[in-house]
């Protein structure tokens, strides 16, 4: 009887536990068939040709926003949304932007208004994010579906939307969760996942800059390039026979420099096979990254670009270099000579172009250039610290309204600084209103301070003003006209126009053939000309040391105390194939009115015998410097 029990009672328990058992496996059918049911729902099926067409507008709509995105994250280094501004100062002008052809790109290395060397790359994940972003905040536009309705569809939206992407090397992905139902002419269909697939370099772009941008930090090729160009353009070191000082204006030297910077960045190429070498001597324009490239890289640099430029010794915008040989108790040696030794420091920009041999997408970015001493920069990782503003931009108390206008009275939109002392403050934008561009904002307290106006096409203008009182500033802006450049006579290679406002402080450079225009305002100009031809003199190889006096450390350098530094002057033989062969200086008024109504100067040209040794080429320059043109005509 127990025996009994205890198998009846077993028997039940086994029961139990088989009903429990078959309760889950129901459950786990249930469940597992809910969430197939759900991915099946999610995947593309094909639609009927009525629903197609709005799936395939909206899904175009998405495509178009999105490449506008990429396309800003390629122009703009990375960046839709734009980094917080770190401002410039007189010393590094830079900020933590670079204007270029009115587009803010961000620098991914720069030199802040604190003298502090920083850094800001973007990664993969962050461009991704900003692209979701950029489609998002213009995702309303493709939602709108009036004009199907308006044929009699009925579409219902759901009111989220979550948005990602996927940046490729060679495909960008654009996927979205947002259900819409349409329904036509009896038919009904629930669509909840939308894919869009571009075609897009955009990815590897990136990484090929990256590469470059890492090597550079490295290697520093744009640096020694530079250091290259200073001593090939510019008076570094040098014995000559001479007994008559030889004088160079500190501004004519920058240009040149500039100038030759210019020519020879174009010229740059990353090792690869997107471009042939027309004979080895090109080899030394190829830099090496580490990888080959088949897509196009380009570096430019401009004169016009934010540029720092130092020389020492220098006084007054002067360098001298005086004859040894004509003091008393020295004339016994029967000649003079000259031994001059300049150390240049320059901050610059460059702008890196990588642009895809496939879909033609371009990306860029801008990196600051440093030369100190005639060396490279330190290769040192850059400071990621936070930037402080100078003290007195932090105290902007003085209420102040800024209109900005053009000789013509007509409103033009303007970013507005102010300048006191050796200090920028960056302030804002005048923007169009009522027929005003108007600036109202606050400004720091200075007496004798400076309105800087900036505006594309404008030279920049600066207005002064004591702001420690409200003030009110109607800045007067002139207008910077375009000119062909033309010539009484032809050069086989090129010709160096500066032009140098002697009523303002607008001045230019052309380089003729590369740039065939240039651009001017109203006013006094002094206009030098140099024309350069082929030629073949042979500079022999130096090596000395320059010491000069510097401001001293810490304190003491505020209050004027120097200090001796000395440093290594090395130049290698060289061979100019350029030299000078014609030009002069003339001094002209140019007008408003004659600038309105012409599109072209003529320039007149003097012409001298091409030089073949060191010292025909300072007769040459000689001769430029003192000879004076005919006014230039205007048409």
């Amino acid at each position: 009887m127990r025996a009994f029990f205890i198998s009846e009672k077993l028997e039940r328990k086994m029961n139990k536990r088989a009903q429990v058992t078959l309760f889950i496996i129901i459950a786990i059918l249930i469940v597992a068939g809910v969430l197939i049911f759900n991915y099946v729902s999610k995947l593309p099926v094909a639609l009927p040709s009525e629903i197609k067409s709005v799936e395939d507008y909206f899904t175009g709509c998405i495509s178009a926003r999105a490449q506008d995105g990429l396309s800003v994250l390629g122009e703009q280094a990375g960046y839709i949304e734009q980094p917080e501004t770190d401002p410039s100062s007189e010393y590094a002008p830079f900020s933590n932007k670079f204007n270029f052809l009115g587009i803010e790109v961000p620098y991914w290395f720069y030199v802040s208004g604190n003298n502090l060397q920083k850094e800001q790359i973007p990664t993969i994940e962050n461009m991704q994010k900003e692209l979701e972003t950029y489609v998002s905040d213009t995702f309303l536009d493709c939602a709108d579906f009036s004009s199907f309705e308006d044929q009699g569809y009925n579409i219902t939206k759901s009111d989220n939307v979550t948005i990602k992407s996927k940046i490729n090397d060679n495909s960008v992905i654009i996927s979205l969760n947002y259900p819409i139902t349409v329904s036509f002419n009896g038919v009904s269909r629930r669509i909840q996942l939308h894919s869009v697939q571009i075609t897009s370099d955009y990815g590897k772009l990136f990484k090929e800059s990256r590469k470059i941008y890492d090597s550079e930090q490295q290697q520093l090729f744009f640096e020694n390039y530079s250091v290259d160009v200073i001593a090939m353009y510019a008076p570094t070191n040098n014995f000559e026979i001479s007994c008559v000082p030889k004088i160079w204006d500190v501004e004519n030297v920058s240009s040149t420099i500039k100038n030759a910077l210019q020519q020879n960045f174009i010229t740059l190429k990353a090792k690869g096979t997107y471009y042939t070498l027309g004979n080895d001597v090109r080899k030394y324009f190829v830099f090496n990254t580490g990888q080959n490239f088949d897509d196009a890289v380009s570096v430019k640099y401009n004169p016009s670009w934010p540029t720092t430029f130092e020389v020492y010794p220098s006084q007054n915008g002067v360098m001298r270099a005086d004859p040894v040989g004509t003091q008393a108790g020295l004339n016994v040696l029967g000649f003079c000579y000259i031994n001059y030794n300049f150390v240049y420091s320059m901050k610059f920009p460059v702008l890196v172009q990588v642009i895809s041999n496939k879909t033609g997408e371009l990306f860029q970015f801008p990196y600051v250039v440093i030369i100190e001493k005639n060396k490279p920069k330190n290769a040192t990782v850059p400071e990621q610290v936070a930037t402080s503003l100078p003290e007195i931009c932090n105290a902007r108390v003085q209420n102040a309204t800024v209109y900005t206008y053009d000789s013509e009275g007509n409103p033009v939109e303007a970013d507005i600084s102010f300048k006191c002392l050796n200090t920028i403050c960056s302030i804002g934008k005048t923007s169009i209103s009522e027929n005003e561009a108007v600036l109202s904002d606050l400004f720091p307290q200075c007496v004798n301070g400076f309105i800087v106006a900036q505006a594309p096409g404008f030279s920049e203008t600066k207005y002064q003003i004591s702001s420690n009182q409200e003030f009110i500033a109607a800045v007067l802006m002139q207008k910077l006209y375009n000119l062909s450049l033309s010539f009484d006579q032809q050069a086989q290679n090129k010709i160096l126009i500066s032009a140098r406002s002697l009523s303002g402080e607008y001045s230019t450079i052309s380089v003729w053939p590369d740039q065939k225009t240039i651009q001017l305002e109203p006013g006094d100009y002094e206009f030098s000309i140099t024309v350069f031809n082929q030629g073949n003199i042979s500079i022999p190889a130096q090596q000395t040391e320059q010491c000069v006096n510097v401001p001293a450390d810490g304190v003491a350098g505020v209050f004027g105390i120097t200090k001796q530094q000395c440093f290594p002057l090395n130049s290698s033989a060289m061979t100019l194939s350029e030299v000078p062969v014609g030009g002069g200086k003339v001094n002209v008024t140019i007008y408003e009115e004659e600038l309105r109504n012409s599109k072209n100067i003529l320039f007149h040209i003097n012409s001298f015998s091409i030089p073949k040794n060191i010292n025909d080429l300072q007769q040459v320059y000689n001769l430029i410097q003192n000879s004076e043109l005919n006014p230039p005509d205007l048409s």
